[in-house]
């Protein structure tokens, strides 16, 4: 909701300015909200709270008006009225398989590194490592304590340890996600300077 919230003010505002500042300078403004919202996302641990993702979310979607009406504004000022309905559909298609191969790369990202953080966090359950054997201990007492046998109780304790792994491991895969979207920003800035300055006056364009 903080993400729709944002992008559902922002939008009419940042069409509202297309008019006055050049288009380039708002998309860049809407690249590095986008990477300090992601970097902000990249810092999160299980113990978060509701308002340690309302700001990244509110700010990424205020981005997302600063990045997609200039966008869409630079895209189609060269193009000749009579071409407008194509140019918008290439555009529209373009767009749906960035997402669609950004998504898969993303998701792809994450599991792989969610696998190798299980394997770099499975390494230290060990008997050989006093933490975890006396978490296991106590989880294994605690599951005793409830009624549970000695080896139900060690099945269930090994079954505890290895649900934190997971939960963790998945954390920090998304962290690392977050990381590498603020990268990607970032490095989309160059390609702002290739983009022509739309004619002077011309208003944003909205794309459907």
């Amino acid at each position: 909701m903080p993400r729709g919230l944002a992008s559902f003010l922002a939008m009419p505002f940042v069409g509202f300015l297309v008019g006055k500042i050049d288009p380039r300078k708002l998309l860049g403004a809407g690249l590095l909200f986008s990477a300090t919202a992601m970097y902000r996302l990249s810092h999160l641990s299980l113990d978060v709270g509701f308002w340690n993702f309302w700001w990244p979310l509110m700010l990424q979607g205020a981005a997302l008006g600063l990045v997609f009406v200039p966008l869409t504004t630079v895209t189609n000022d060269p193009i000749p009225k009579e071409q407008m309905g194509n140019a918008t559909s290439i555009f529209n298609l373009m767009r749906n398989i960035g997402a669609s191969i950004g998504i898969s790369m993303v998701e792809t990202l994450q599991f792989r590194n969610q696998q190798t953080h299980i394997n770099a966090l499975a390494k230290n359950i060990n008997p050989a490592n006093l933490q975890a054997r006396q978490m296991i201990d106590g989880l294994r007492g605690a599951f005793i304590a409830n009624g549970a046998d000695a080896a139900t109780a060690t099945k269930r304790a090994y079954a505890a340890v290895w649900g934190m792994v997971q939960r963790q491991a998945a954390m920090l895969s998304y962290n690392d996600v977050f990381l590498f979207l603020a990268m990607m920003f970032l490095a989309m800035f160059p390609f702002i300077l290739l983009m022509r300055r739309p004619k002077a006056g011309a208003g944003a364009v909205m794309a459907h």
